[in-house]
């Protein structure tokens, strides 16, 4: 899954290239322009390594990437998808753990950041967000299968997946989780609910748009 996100995430980062003065301060660092496809992954692999990680946790931090994008129309860009994603991590184990997971245990593992960053840039992704960590069941399922999508015909197949998403949602229970400054925030519901037609994460939008660009490319080429 950890490959899924990154190839994600780099399509989502490689088409748009926004002006930094643009940006949301605390979410933006220096940046020598697009990373490669390696750079995302490796990061990506290093913190889900080092904080042994689930795929439910990639699956919800690629959840609240998207509604960044759909609540404030703030989209990744090779200024802000190291921050952006990380705090979309940091939130969604925060959420999916047993036990709590505090800011401390996460600083090491972005460079060039404090505990106080940290705590502002929280802050103010909960802000743009509108401090909603909600998820329902058939949001979970509809990420679940784009980031699959994203996996190559090589990979494992999607059948032996499929039991992931059931295990998920079943665990899912109304819950709350305290965010470090006091503020406790709903962040899962359950959900009987299916829309007839769930909306695409704009993320998996933008990778397909490249994908349907590079074909074109070829065609005119031939």
């Amino acid at each position: 899954m950890v490959k899924c996100i990154s190839k994600g995430v780099f399509g989502v980062v490689w088409n748009h290239d926004i002006d930094k003065s643009d940006q949301v301060e605390s979410f933006v660092e220096d940046s020598p322009g697009c990373p490669s496809y390696e750079t995302v992954h490796n990061f990506f692999t290093k913190i889900f390594t080092s904080k042994n990680l689930s795929a439910e946790c990639a699956v919800t931090a690629a959840a609240y990437v998207d509604r960044l994008d759909y609540v404030s129309n703030i989209k990744l860009n090779h200024f802000n998808w190291r921050r952006v994603c990380f705090i979309c991590i940091l939130e969604a184990d925060k959420v999916l753990r047993d036990k709590l997971v505090w800011n401390e245990d996460y600083k090491d593992l972005l460079p060039a950041i404090d505990l106080f960053e940290l705590r502002k840039l929280e802050r103010n992704f909960l802000k743009y967000i509108q401090f909603n960590l909600t998820l329902t069941q058939s949001d979970y399922a509809r990420y679940y299968f784009d980031l699959l999508s994203l996996r190559d015909s090589s990979d494992i197949q999607t059948q032996q997946q499929l039991p992931l998403v059931t295990q998920q949602t079943e665990v899912m229970s109304t819950k709350t989780t305290t965010i470090e400054g006091g503020s406790a925030v709903l962040v899962v519901t359950n959900s009987n609910t299916t829309p007839k037609s769930a909306r695409k994460s704009s993320w998996l939008q933008e990778v397909e748009k490249k994908e349907e660009n590079k074909e074109e490319n070829k065609q005119e080429k031939k």
